[in-house]
C-alpha cells in the first residue's frame, strides 16, 4: 500500500510540473515560427522565448485563459538575464546615455502597419489575464503616429466593470517607442485591473494632438509605475476618471522614479482626487 501511494503521489507532482513549458519562437529553428500561435498555444505559468535581435510582425493578442489561474505566462527575449540590468535598474536602449542594454540582446514587435496603422502592436482580449512582458523591444514606427501602442483592457461600451476588466500584467523592463518624426499618440493604456509598468524607457510619444506615455481612461487599477523613462508631448501619466461610477473607484496607484526628477501626472476631472 505505502509502495502504491508513493508511486501516485509521483505521478501527480511529475504532471503538476509539466504543465508549464518554454515556448521558442524565432524565424528558423524554433518550436514556432508565429508569436501569435505561442500565445494561442501558452498555459498559465509557461515563458515564450523571443530569439534576441529578431523582428516579430504583426499585432498581437494576449489572450484570455483558464480564469482560476494565478501564474504568469511571460513573453521575453531568449537572452540571458546577465544581457539586461537586474530587476529595479531602468532598461535603457542604445543611443541614448546611459544606454546598458545591446540591440541584439532585445526581440522586436513590429506592427503591421498599412490598414492596421490605428491598431496596437500589442493588445488584450476580454478575458485575458496574467501576462508578464520583459525584455523587449515594442516598436510603433509602422503605425505612424497613430493610437495607442500597448493596450492593456479596453475604454468601450464592451467593457463596464472593474470585475469583467482584464488584469495582472507586468511591462518589466521594456523599451516602448513610436515613430521618430510622427510619433505615437499613447504608450500604454492601463484599461484594466492590476497592473505594474516598471524599469522601462517609453519614447517617441508624441502628437499635434495630445498624447501620454501612460493613459488610464478605463482602469481599475491598483497601478503601480516604477522607476520608467516617460518621453510625451502631452501627459507623462494621465488618469480620466469621468466614468468612475460605472467603473468603480480607483485603486491604489503609486508612481515613483529613481532619476526622471519631473513627472507630469495628470488627473481628470481633478475633483475627484484627494492628495495628501
Amino acid at each position: 500500500m505505502n509502495r502504491t501511494v508513493w508511486l501516485f503521489v509521483c505521478a501527480v507532482a511529475f504532471a503538476t510540473q509539466a504543465q508549464a513549458a518554454n515556448r521558442t519562437v524565432c524565424q528558423s529553428g524554433c518550436q514556432y515560427t508565429s508569436l501569435q500561435t505561442a500565445i494561442n498555444d501558452a498555459a498559465p505559468g509557461d515563458v515564450i522565448l523571443l530569439r534576441a535581435g529578431e523582428t516579430f510582425t504583426g499585432n498581437f493578442v494576449l489572450k484570455a485563459k483558464d480564469s482560476a489561474a494565478t501564474q504568469f505566462i511571460t513573453i521575453r527575449s531568449d537572452a540571458p538575464d546577465s544581457a539586461f540590468p537586474a530587476s529595479g535598474t531602468r532598461l535603457i536602449p542604445a543611443g541614448e546615455t546611459g544606454a546598458n542594454v545591446a540591440p541584439s540582446a532585445l526581440p522586436k514587435l513590429l506592427g503591421q502597419g498599412g490598414g492596421y496603422k490605428s491598431t496596437p502592436v500589442v493588445r488584450t482580449a476580454p478575458g485575458a489575464h496574467h501576462y508578464r512582458l520583459m525584455f523587449l523591444e515594442i516598436d510603433g514606427t509602422a503605425n505612424l503616429g497613430y493610437e495607442t501602442l500597448v493596450q492593456l483592457g479596453e475604454n468601450t461600451a464592451n467593457q463596464t466593470s472593474a470585475a469583467g476588466s482584464p488584469h495582472h500584467f507586468v511591462l518589466d523592463r521594456v523599451y516602448l517607442h513610436g515613430h521618430a518624426t510622427k510619433g505615437m499618440k499613447r504608450g500604454v493604456a492601463l484599461d484594466c485591473r492590476d497592473a505594474v509598468v516598471a524599469d522601462s524607457f517609453i519614447s517617441d510619444i508624441k502628437s499635434l494632438a495630445d498624447a501620454q506615455a501612460i493613459a488610464v481612461f478605463n482602469g481599475a487599477g491598483p497601478f503601480r509605475i516604477e522607476n520608467n523613462y516617460l518621453e510625451a508631448s502631452g501627459e507623462n501619466i494621465l488618469f480620466v476618471l469621468y466614468d468612475i461610477d460605472a467603473r468603480g473607484p480607483l485603486a491604489a496607484v503609486e508612481v515613483w522614479s529613481r532619476r526622471q526628477t519631473h513627472v507630469c501626472v495628470v488627473f481628470l476631472p481633478p475633483t475627484l482626487v484627494s492628495v495628501s
